[in-house]
């Protein structure tokens, strides 16, 4: 996964309950990680590995991410962890296509053509429904 990530020239992704990973400051993704079907001995490890993920942030690839009011509005991790998360996505927002889909259990890259398109046009069919830059926090 990671090494197509690396190598995508643009990645969207689409999140409804959580953050999505790429997008997680280390407290949230602590506390994300501990949640899940893991030994707590593994936490650091995998925690560590998902935070690694960012380095895909930089200039010169397209970045598109949907993500639900509900991943925006649960608190993870109480007041604190929550307000530096959505300071966080403020700060990379001033940022800039593998189809990957994540699950709670596994993670799948898909890269035929036929799938490529079907979820390009659902990208665009929620891109012509989400609020636009004006409109967001209202």
């Amino acid at each position: 996964m990671i090494n197509h990530e690396r190598e995508s020239n643009e990645v969207i992704a689409s999140s409804v309950v959580l953050v999505p990973g790429v997008l997680q400051t280390p407290d949230y993704t602590c506390l994300v990680t501990e949640a899940g079907p893991i030994e707590k001995k593994d936490v650091p490890k995998i925690a560590a590995a998902r935070l690694a993920r960012a380095e895909i942030l930089r200039p010169g690839r397209t970045f598109t991410f949907y993500v639900h009011e509900n991943a925006l509005l649960l608190p993870v991790g109480g007041e604190e962890v929550w307000r530096e998360q959505l300071a966080h996505l403020l700060r990379v927002s001033v940022r800039q296509y593998v189809v990957f889909l994540d699950t709670l259990n596994c993670g799948l890259f898909v890269d035929d053509k036929q799938t490529i398109a079907l979820y390009e046009e659902r990208v665009k069919r929620l891109a012509a429904v989400a609020l636009d830059r004006d409109n967001r926090g209202r």
